[in-house]
């Protein structure tokens, strides 16, 4: 039965005493000499009782007082106030005394007697006495050096695991470590406040613990490696060393905190000074880890810190959140990745502020954990407070595993970065750089954004990745099968596919060139190096004279824009579209042109997809638009009704009629039907409208209206074949560009080695944005 800590009542070999009488008998002479000289008890003048003072709760004998110097009290009566609830406590059995005959206080007599003349220290001894028995007497001192500094709890439970008994349950752990020897203690009156010496003997006892060195996972902690592998045929000691993610891991599997954040024989440090700051700043470089440093680079890619140097210009980059570590897990393991698994910083591309974060797949896969979603909602923050552009180098899988916990999740801390994605949307740029794995919330990461670029080979992009989607679905599938460069692009969900990490920095660095910073940012205008009235006299042969030959249109869009240069986008998705940037005297624009060598250049959901898409963003920032028409219409079919082209033919109808930026359309050969349309054609809602001599416009394919108008009439005459001619001949001679230029359906008919300096004229005029003329309606509604 445990003593009370808060009981007052002392007794010696043969009696109880009050302390209130015991203090009335050892009442000084005079009121000031409480704290020196002699003292007269009840045993008469002169009597020899010891000095006693009060000193922070400790007691200080100057003698041993003799048995006379202590007046009995056999009964238990208060004397004042707080001593009467003790007593009252004593006879109700919480109290000290005697309960049931028998004393609860076993100590020597010399014990007795001193607790009996420092009974002002108000029961600091018999606390520590009872937290003694509580202990099973008094505890080993352990050395300084067999301390650890942190974990001991941690340790101790895997140490039972490690020696193969099992954990106990919580209820049975008591606080500051696991006692699977004893019951657990109860919470008594009056335990909670300890104070003084004994507080400190208490909190350094249940410190003290097992000596954690070498503690280690079964087998030594060694693992396995291919031959290829840095650390084939490194020692176990050297695997832990060189590579802190297998020692993290290692240690997870059997409870353990990582090694890292146990040292045995080291305190706490409580002041930091610039030699730990720095020391800590290194322990998160490349320099640091070498291993992982070298396995990334096995891989054919760089670094996260790497790739970001390559990004921001020299001397610019500022890092946010280097020192951050992942939050403590339920069972108290703690994970060792540095800046959890993100490096974020803000910097210049170009000499225009960014902000950009990388997912470092060498500290557990680049998965994303709380901390580290925090670190990559702060840079979406900056972009949306400053208006800069947010880049992302995504090298990485979803959420991690380990710090799944609906707490957090709960509360929309995923749904943080993507929430301020949406809201930066058509404000800044986005830069979504796959240079790695991306499945799950890092594939949702390049779905908000203007720019994707993947790197071939080493990058792979999805929902889920091959070993989910196996056990979800049976379906066995490689990840270069299941979401490569090739297979993204060619979906859409990516926008170029290049060949190293290097070349897809230059990318995203080509294609912020072209932007503002913001929607309310002027475009980027280069000084003019490609003179404007340069003409381009092979433009007239580019064109077949036969209507049903293809060509590229692309040989078209290199000569009219500055110094040829044109940055595709979307190349392999829909390539009966083309859509990218380029500059006209320096002055960036966006380009969209049919392609006449794939599909002749018809629209079909995914073109018009993806020009309505392309018109938005050069919308949204504030790019020209240039429209090279050449389509013979829209698709048809069952295949065309499959695809909803009924609504998908309209969304580029509705972002050009929503367009504030100038739009300039050139008519190269066919402008038939809705295709025309979609394409921006029509002088209503458009700012110049040029048309090439080779060209033909209708509002339908000709050959294909008279076979199914006149079929009776060519059927039925003399010569089915010449007659269908000559009709066929009859309405091309009413769709030329003369004919439609006589209407004031195109400004002018044009030679195309002129076309380059009237259109750069046009922009001088029409710059900046146009008057909206929409009604006062909050957004528009898209087709699909």
């Amino acid at each position: 039965m445990a003593r009370p800590v808060g009981a007052q009542h002392v007794r010696d070999d043969r009696q109880v005493l009050c302390p209130g009488a015991l203090l009335r008998c050892l009442r000084p002479e005079r009121p000031d000499d409480a704290g020196g000289g002699g003292v007269r008890g009840a045993g008469g003048p002169g009597a020899d009782v010891p000095h006693v003072r009060a000193d922070r709760g400790r007691s200080v004998r100057r003698h041993l007082p003799p048995a006379r110097a202590v007046r009995p009290f056999r009964v238990h009566r208060p004397c004042h106030a707080r001593c009467g609830d003790r007593a009252a406590g004593a006879r109700s059995g919480s109290g000290a005394g005697r309960v049931r005959g028998r004393d609860l206080h076993p100590g020597t007599a010399h014990d007795r007697l001193l607790e009996q003349a420092g009974g002002v220290r108000r029961g600091a001894g018999r606390r520590l006495a009872a937290h003694r028995r509580r202990r099973g007497g008094r505890p080993r001192r352990v050395p300084a050096d067999r301390r650890p500094a942190e974990g001991h709890d941690q340790v101790r439970r895997a140490q039972r695991v490690l020696e193969g008994g099992r954990e106990r349950p919580a209820a049975a752990r008591v606080r500051g470590g696991l006692r699977g020897d004893r019951r657990p203690r109860r919470q008594v009156r009056g335990e909670g406040r300890r104070r003084g010496g004994a507080a400190r003997r208490v909190r350094r006892r249940r410190l003290a613990g097992p000596r954690t060195a070498g503690l280690r996972p079964p087998g030594g902690g060694r693992v396995q490696r291919a031959e290829g592998d840095p650390l084939h045929g490194a020692t176990a000691e050297e695997q832990r060393r060189e590579d802190p993610e297998a020692r993290a891991a290692q240690h997870l599997r059997v409870g353990l905190p990582t090694v890292d954040r146990i040292r045995p024989g080291r305190r706490r440090r409580t002041v930091t000074d610039l030699e730990d700051v720095r020391r800590a700043h290194e322990a998160v470089l490349d320099a640091a880890r070498p291993h992982a440093v070298a396995r990334q680079h096995a891989l054919g890619k760089l670094t996260a810190r790497e790739r970001i140097s390559l990004l921001l210009d020299e001397g610019s980059e500022v890092e946010v959140g280097a020192l951050v570590t992942p939050e403590d897990r339920p069972d108290g393991t703690i994970l060792d990745a540095p800046g959890d698994g993100v490096v974020a910083a803000t910097g210049l591309v170009d000499g225009r502020p960014v902000t950009v974060y990388a997912t470092d797949f060498s500290v557990h896969g680049g998965s994303l954990g709380d901390v580290g979603m925090r670190k990559i909602q702060a840079m979406a923050d900056i972009s949306l407070r400053r208006g800069i552009p947010l880049i992302m180098l995504v090298d990485g899988g979803g959420h991690r595993i380990q710090e799944i916990d609906a707490r957090p999740y709960a509360f929309g801390n995923d749904t943080g970065p993507f929430l301020r994605q949406a809201r930066l949307s058509g404000w800044a740029p986005q830069v979504a750089a796959i240079m790695g794995p991306a499945f799950a919330g890092a594939a949702l990461f390049a779905s908000f954004a203007d720019f994707v670029p993947m790197v071939h080979g080493t990058s792979s992009m999805g929902i889920a990745g091959p070993k989910l989607v196996r056990a979800g679905t049976g379906e066995d599938i490689g990840v270069q099968d299941l979401g490569g460069a090739d297979v993204q692009t060619g979906y859409g969900a990516a926008d170029l596919e290049v060949p190293d990490d290097a070349s897809c920095i230059v990318a995203v660095k080509r294609f912020l060139s072209f932007l503002p910073s913001n929607s309310r940012s002027d475009v980027p205008v280069l000084p003019e190096t490609d003179p404007a009235d340069r003409r381009a006299p092979e433009l007239r042969d580019v064109v077949p004279a036969d209507r049903s030959l293809p060509y590229d249109v692309r040989d078209v869009i290199g000569p009219v824009v500055d110094h040829g240069q044109f940055l595709e986008l979307g190349e392999a998705y829909a390539p009966n579209l083309v859509t990218g940037f380029a500059r006209m005297a320096g002055h960036p624009v966006g380009v969209i042109g049919n392609q006449p060598s794939h599909m002749a250049g018809i629209i079909d959901a995914p073109a018009a997809e993806k020009a309505a898409r392309f018109v938005e963003l050069c919308n949204a920032f504030g790019l020209p638009l240039l429209s090279f028409i050449d389509v013979p219409g829209v698709l048809i079919g069952s295949v065309a009704e499959e695809q909803k082209l009924l609504r998908h033919a309209a969304k580029p109808l509705m972002a050009l009629a929503h367009a504030t930026v100038p739009v300039f359309t050139v008519t190269l050969r066919k402008a038939f039907g809705a295709g025309f349309i979609a394409m921006g054609g029509g002088r209503t809602n458009v700012d110049g409208a040029l048309i090439w001599p080779t060209a033909v416009m209708a509002p339908m394919g000709i050959e294909g209206a008279v076979d199914v108008i006149f079929g009776r009439e060519v059927a039925g005459a003399a010569d089915p074949a010449a007659r269908r001619a000559e009709m066929i001949d009859g309405f091309y001679a009413r769709s030329t560009p003369l004919r439609a230029a006589s209407g004031f359906g195109v400004d002018d008919v044009v030679d195309p080695a002129d076309t380059r300096s009237i259109l750069i004229r046009m922009l001088r005029v029409h710059s900046g944005r146009r008057q909206d003329l929409s009604p006062p309606k909050l957004h528009w509604i898209s087709p699909t």
